[in-house]
């Protein structure tokens, strides 16, 4: 049975067996030797005293803390109450600012839906061909799906009086810029809905990272 010589509180004792060592006040660093070793060893490096070494508890802690993170806790509490007040004078004055760009929108929709898609300006010329059905010379007037039903008061003759051709490019420019009107709104209400969306949502975004 091998013996091994032991350092305990800088004291060489020894020879002892393995269990007479397991009773021992050792630790993983305690120096251990025989006559198989040519120098001293820690003794954790031992086959024998791995298992050991395991099973035992770790030091014990200078200082232990017991305290509870109540303050911490409280802390989280009154910051995310703090979160929660929102300055609404700030949200209406930016959401304000925001309806401007929405403005721009409906007033482009207008110009494009006015003057691209209706063309407003198309008959601005009055320009009309007569029809010939006998003796009696009538107007081609400039109708198309935005123009109004002609009222048949109004006269046009041969000797210039062009009331009825007057009359429906205008009503026909009145009815043009009302649908353009009514696109723009839709355009404003659309694009300023979007708009809050993508506002509130980069406000919750920024929220979460604080």
């Amino acid at each position: 049975m091998q013996k091994f010589y032991i350092v305990l509180n800088e004291e060489q004792q020894g020879p002892y067996t393995i269990d007479q060592i397991k009773q021992k006040d050792i630790k993983r660093n305690t120096l251990v030797w025989n006559e198989n070793y040519e120098n001293w060893f820690e003794i954790h490096n031992l086959e024998e005293f791995k298992n050991f070494f395991k099973k035992t508890p770790p030091p014990i802690p200078q200082k232990v803390t017991t305290e509870k993170p109540i303050k911490v806790v409280i802390a989280k509490e009154e910051k995310n109450r703090k979160r929660k007040k929102v300055d609404y004078s700030k949200v209406f004055s930016s959401l304000f600012k925001l309806s401007f760009i929405s403005l721009i929108i409906a007033i482009i929709i207008f110009l494009i839906s006015a003057f691209l898609i209706y063309d407003a300006n198309k008959f601005d010329n009055y320009d009309y061909s007569t029809v010939k059905l006998g003796e009696r010379i009538s107007y081609n007037l400039p109708l198309d799906d935005y123009s109004p039903d002609i009222i048949p008061s109004i006269e046009c003759n041969f000797d210039g009086n062009f009331g009825c051709l007057k009359y429906n490019v205008e009503r026909r420019k009145e009815k043009i810029f009302e649908m353009s009107f009514t696109n723009s709104l839709y355009a404003f209400a659309i694009s300023y809905i979007f708009i809050i969306i993508i506002y509130f949502g980069r406000k919750s975004i920024e929220e979460e990272e604080k």
